[in-house]
């Protein structure tokens, strides 16, 4: 759900299988298990060959951050700002400063949201998209549950 065209190639996911918790034999025994989202695609070899998503799920297409927000009356559009805590001694540049209180303001976009994303590449909010959406999963997945 985070790759624009719905593939990825399995070479790249047998490189993060550790990473991700998948098993070593996640193409026969856990891909099986979700026909209808998962298929593999090629010739079998994970070089030449794809896990491809079969059917989009809205349902599953939401971040840690957005069901954490979702709590608190979030809605889709809304920004979700985080604290910030500089270290004691920790001296920021004021205009430094201003830009991350004013990137704390953008709206938040999902790392789910379709790849052709409704603003311009070189924008602020093309830089948060890109900033936070693999990372903020990642280590959100890593952290104890409320």
């Amino acid at each position: 759900m985070l790759a624009q065209i719905n593939k990825i190639p399995l070479h790249i996911i047998d490189s993060l299988k550790w990473d991700l918790g998948l098993p070593q034999d996640y193409i026969q025994t856990l891909v099986p298990e979700f026909p209808d989202y998962f298929q593999v695609t090629g010739d079998g070899d994970s070089n030449h060959s794809s896990l491809e998503l079969v059917c989009w799920s809205s349902e599953l297409a939401v971040s840690v951050m957005e069901k954490k927000a979702m709590k608190t009356g979030y809605e889709k559009g809304m920004p979700i700002s985080f604290p910030l805590q500089y270290s004691r001694g920790f001296e920021i540049d004021k205009k430094f400063k201003k830009w991350v209180d004013q990137w704390q303001k953008l709206p938040y976009i999902s790392p789910y949201e379709n790849a052709l994303q409704p603003f311009s590449a070189k924008s602020d909010e093309a830089d948060k998209w890109a900033c936070w959406g693999a990372s903020r999963d990642s280590l959100s997945s890593c952290s104890e549950e409320d």
